[in-house]
């Protein structure tokens, strides 16, 4: 083979997206995606040669390998990933991290074509070539696997006067008495998060708060009816990590799911509740699906879908495209946990048809959202630029802009207790709207955290007293289930 064709077939592995081989990606999206790499092939194969007499040809010869590299090794998924606690704690920003490695790879193959000039191509072409073969075993054998289910084709509607329950976790929804309240919009909160308390005959907790700062510790021991101070060795009983799904964890023990027999989950990335045999239905967003219900002001465009796919792939360089499209507002992203603000209709339309279905004795939602990033403007649109210049703001600009969050997730949860209202089976629904802890902005309101109950002929109460929401939960459904 010419050198010529070899350093085609060079390019050709080095630039070729694998991770669009990926049976979660449409093929119409395949096609469209590919589209920009043919540009860049094209353009490459008709400029670059192996004079390596110029530096700059050996610089972009040297590019177009980590990029090869990169690809095929996931390197941020692979080696930045499990090692995240170190790079965050000595730089600056996570993304620097990318940056950092993929500079020290360039600069060792630079050198590799400096020095060993032609016989660096046969070196690194056959390095290349088997990640890229490993890869496309990868991608295609083993896609990404996002859990959702759906078994209540044989479930009929239960109509009968038993008690369901519906709990929604609100992810980093700091309480009443929280810092927050002393700041801007503060005041909004504490009147609306009343208003929507006596408009739905809901028991407002004012001093409530959590038995941990930690969701893999909160949520967990609150379905375990679990008051204990968190362990590693406590926690471990109810989770263990997630293999071979999309997902971080997995709950293994789960004592009040048991007490219900069919069950609908709508889940995130972060804990798996769907493994427990009860459980009939379980959604979690799939940012390989074109959804169309979201929030005012979401850049659903192409940039998005192509960052976003790419992102997932695990690469560096996606990453850093990733983050520079979205700093300067040309896309977003489809991930959590942005996405569950941007598709917060999405997931509120999931909840109102499965109370309106009637199939379930209880619906369980875990909702990434007041949760960081920020995203919501003052009227409740999504704005991005929140999203990718949070880090920045100083905390006073933070505890306003929470305020503002939790503003919208009134509004929201307000919107949807109004639809559910309007179905049959609303007034046998006990409900619990709660945090799973507060906003953790500083460590002052780690722990504070919203709690809301209502339970069959209760009326609007305000509790003053000091609550731990575990413990609530746990008294509440031991007297009821037992």
């Amino acid at each position: 083979m010419s050198t010529k064709k070899i350093l085609r077939f060079y390019f050709l592995i080095c630039l070729f997206p694998t991770w669009l081989l990926s049976s979660n990606i449409l093929s119409n999206d395949k096609f469209l995606f590919f589209l920009p790499y043919i540009f860049i092939f094209i353009i490459l194969t008709r400029y670059i040669n192996l004079k390596f007499e110029s530096k700059f040809n050996l610089f972009l010869l040297s590019v177009i390998t980590v990029f090869g590299v990169d690809q095929n090794l996931s390197i941020h998924q692979n080696i930045i990933k499990p090692n995240f606690i170190f790079f965050d704690n000595n730089l600056p920003n996570i993304y620097f991290a990318d940056l950092l490695i993929l500079i020290i790879i360039l600069i060792i193959v630079f050198f590799i074509f400096l020095f060993l000039k032609k016989e660096a191509i046969k070196i690194l072409f056959s390095f290349v070539l088997i990640i890229f073969i490993f890869k496309i075993y990868e991608v295609t054998l083993n896609p990404i696997k996002i859990i959702n289910f759906d078994e209540t084709k044989k479930l009929e509607a239960n109509n009968n006067k038993i008690n369901k329950a519906l709990i929604v976790v609100l992810d980093e929804m700091s309480g009443v008495n929280s810092i927050e309240k002393d700041y801007k919009f503060g005041d909004v909160f504490v009147s609306k998060i009343n208003e929507l308390a006596f408009r739905h005959d809901l028991s407002l907790y004012t001093n409530s708060f959590s038995i941990s700062d930690n969701t893999a510790n909160s949520v967990p021991f609150m379905l375990n009816f679990e008051t204990r101070q968190p362990t590693t060795e406590l926690r471990e009983v109810f989770i263990e990590k997630s293999k071979g799904t999309f997902n971080e964890y997995n709950l293994i023990q789960n004592n009040l799911f048991q007490k219900f027999k069919n069950i609908s989950v709508i889940q995130n990335v972060h804990l798996n509740f769907c493994k427990q045999k009860n459980v009939k239905k379980c959604y979690q967003i799939n940012p390989y699906s074109n959804n169309k219900n979201y929030l005012e002001g979401f850049k659903n465009n192409f940039l998005t879908t192509f960052f976003t796919y790419w992102y997932l792939d695990g690469s560096s360089v996606a990453r850093l495209f990733f983050k520079f499209s979205r700093l300067l507002n040309l896309s977003h992203t489809l991930l959590e946990p942005d996405s569950h603000k941007i598709f917060l209709p999405l997931i509120f339309s999931e909840l109102e048809n499965d109370v309106r279905e009637n199939k379930f004795d209880l619906i369980f939602a875990h909702i990434l959202a007041p949760h960081t990033p920020y995203g919501f403007s003052q009227d409740c649109k999504y704005d991005g630029r929140k999203s990718s210049f949070n880090t920045y703001m100083t905390n006073s600009e933070k505890y306003v802009q929470h305020n503002i969050e939790r503003i919208c997730m009134v509004k929201f949860i307000d919107n949807f207790l109004n639809n559910i209202k309007k179905t049959s089976g609303y007034n046998n629904l006990d409900i619990f709207i709660m945090s799973d802890h507060g906003s953790r902005i500083t460590l002052n309101e780690s722990f504070s955290s919203i709690l809301l109950t209502r339970t069959k002929d209760t009326f609007f109460r305000s509790i003053k007293e000091k609550i731990l929401i575990q413990d609530e939960i746990k008294k509440i459904f031991i007297k009821k289930h037992n």
